[in-house]
């Protein structure tokens, strides 16, 4: 009888293990996204606003770092998710306070209506022209958000945005969707 106790609470463990999981994977955060490149190359850098059904907020904030001498900072672009809420989209630059070799942005979302998951903004670097081949963080310092009655939202640490850059001379690999295809 001890032996089936045992099996019943590793199982029990298991299973409140794996809710957890799935727990997690609905967490809400904001994420970076990432882009390939070349030298020279504009790109966008999608902002996500990610969480479980019904989430919202209306208003969000992060900050981003960037190598300065690899990215210049060109703007930003409202995205769906943001127009859907009729939502400002702002952005500051500065210093890093620690490390002068990085750039910082500040992106702000403020919707009129709730934002709800989605891409929100574009940030666009534009690439130096002697950008070295390799892959660059754009590292999420912090994010917030906030509800319609100005509480916060609790959020999960967002994932960094990466850049993969190519040399001059080299293909960027396009990959297609099977379903777009056929």
């Amino acid at each position: 009888m001890r032996t089936s106790r045992k099996s019943l609470v590793v199982m029990l463990a298991a299973v409140l293990g794996m809710v957890g999981a799935v727990r997690a994977q609905e967490t809400t955060r904001i994420n970076m996204g990432f882009a390939s490149a070349k030298p020279t190359d504009l790109i966008d850098i999608p902002v996500t606003f990610s969480g479980s059904e019904g989430v919202q907020a209306n208003s969000l904030l992060l900050h981003v770092s960037f190598p300065k001498d690899t990215l210049t900072y060109e703007s930003v672009e409202r995205a769906l998710a943001a127009e859907l809420a009729d939502a400002e989209v702002k952005t500051t630059v500065a210093d890093d306070k620690s490390d002068k070799t990085l750039g910082v942005v500040e992106v702000n979302v403020v919707g009129k209506t709730a934002i709800k998951p989605g891409i929100v903004a574009y940030v666009k670097f534009r690439v130096a022209k002697d950008a070295k081949k390799g892959e660059i963080k754009l590292g999420m310092l912090d994010s917030s958000a906030k509800g319609a009655d100005g509480s916060p939202v609790e959020l999960a640490k967002g994932d960094d945005g990466n850049v993969t850059l190519f040399n001059m001379d080299e293909e960027i690999p396009v990959i297609g969707c099977f379903f777009f295809t056929h």
